[in-house]
């Protein structure tokens, strides 16, 4: 029997470690969203599981065995990261990464640690702890570390969120407000996630009397903390997307934007645009100019951005600004450009000239509206 467990000892462990490896990555990508998130998590795991069940395979529980798989571990890691970088993948490398700083991390502990030796061992170590149910316990752990990292991260990027839109939106008062919100967005979500790593075993301790009672207080605290997290930030996210509807152009300009279009930004957009393209197909004196394919190219891409751009500006702002504007906009600078572009796309002069004559009738518009346009979309 102990010739068997020899021979498959290394096989299985890798046949779990790819098992549990790939089944974090699926769930720490469902879950946070991140990418290089994700294959660190892969990579932990993947070596907690191989170390983890190589040792309680081997029928020998020297430090010889564990060291072994610790240098296999270190090997495949630095091979994986190596062959995602040779690929031009490197957020995939991170696998590999993660696969060595838990093998050098796991070097100094005891291979009887991987027991369960001192059942009163709590707070992080007693993830490692657990002896074969480690195999299930660490990569929950790690799984916890990323994630309280990833709440983090995100809590950072919605507090910078919280504080562009509301100053931008409500000025100083939104200055204020910042104040009382930030500590929620910044500090609550991924500090109860490290609640769940940190208390959860002292509460398993103090409180469980059997096994069902520990996994009955597990499910129940981790469910509940990690819940609030996620629920939090989940309110966080539909809050800022409410203060940035509240004035969409403000908060476009400021880096945020909601649900709503900041048309204002929209229009200033597209007139650039179709300016630039203006300015590329004339010299100062105004004549045409011969164009290269490649400035052809930049005008095109120039041409689509302002077309892009407006058709995501309604009658309904254009005509608060000017009753004609409208259809000024719509019927000679959008459709006039859109006109030039097919023309340019199907070398056809004569479709080019019909648009450059549609987009004249815009400019004597905007001649004579020069003011209103400038103070109410350019300014």
């Amino acid at each position: 029997m102990n010739i068997i467990r020899w021979i498959f000892f290394i096989p299985i462990a890798f046949v779990a470690s790819i098992a549990i490896g790939a089944l974090i990555n699926i769930f720490a990508y469902g879950l946070f969203g991140f990418e290089w998130l994700r294959w660190i998590a892969s990579g932990c795991s993947r070596a907690a599981a191989f170390i983890v069940v190589g040792i309680k395979i081997a029928p020998s529980k020297k430090n010889t065995v564990k060291l072994t798989l610790i240098i296999i571990t270190l090997l495949l890691g630095v091979i994986s990261a190596l062959g995602a970088c040779l690929k031009d993948n490197h957020i995939q490398g991170l696998a590999g990464l993660a696969m060595v700083v838990v093998a050098i991390c796991l070097i100094k502990m005891e291979i009887s640690h991987f027991d369960i030796q001192n059942e009163s061992t709590s707070g992080i170590s007693w993830w490692f702890t657990r002896g074969i149910v480690s195999l299930v316990t660490i990569p929950i752990a790690l799984f916890l570390v990323i994630g309280c990292i990833g709440a983090f991260i995100q809590g950072g990027i919605q507090t910078i969120a919280y504080l562009r839109v509301l100053r931008a939106v409500f000025g100083f008062v939104g200055i204020i407000i910042f104040l009382f919100v930030w500590p929620f967005s910044l500090l609550m979500p991924g500090g109860l996630w490290w609640s769940t790593l940190k208390k959860i075993p002292e509460v398993i301790q103090s409180k469980a009397k059997s096994r069902a009672d520990a996994c009955g207080y597990f499910l129940a605290g981790s469910i509940f903390l990690v819940g609030i997290a996620m629920g939090m930030q989940w309110i966080h996210a539909k809050t800022i997307v409410w203060i940035a509807d509240r004035n969409p152009d403000a908060a476009y300009e400021a880096g945020v934007t909601g649900t709503k279009s900041p048309e204002k930004a929209l229009c200033k957009t597209a007139i650039m645009s179709f300016i630039r393209a203006h300015s590329m197909m004339s010299d100062e004196r105004g004549e045409v100019v011969q164009l290269d394919r490649d400035q052809t190219e930049k005008m095109k891409i120039s041409i689509r951005n302002g077309l892009t751009s407006a058709s995501q500006v309604s009658d309904k702002y254009l005509g608060g600004i000017h009753p004609d504007l409208p259809r000024q906009f719509n019927a000679h600078l959008v459709a006039g450009w859109k006109m030039y572009l097919d023309g340019l796309n199907q070398s056809n002069p004569s479709l080019q000239i019909q648009g450059i004559q549609c987009v004249f009738q815009w400019d004597e518009f905007k001649e004579k509206n020069e003011d209103l346009l400038y103070s109410s979309i350019i300014r």
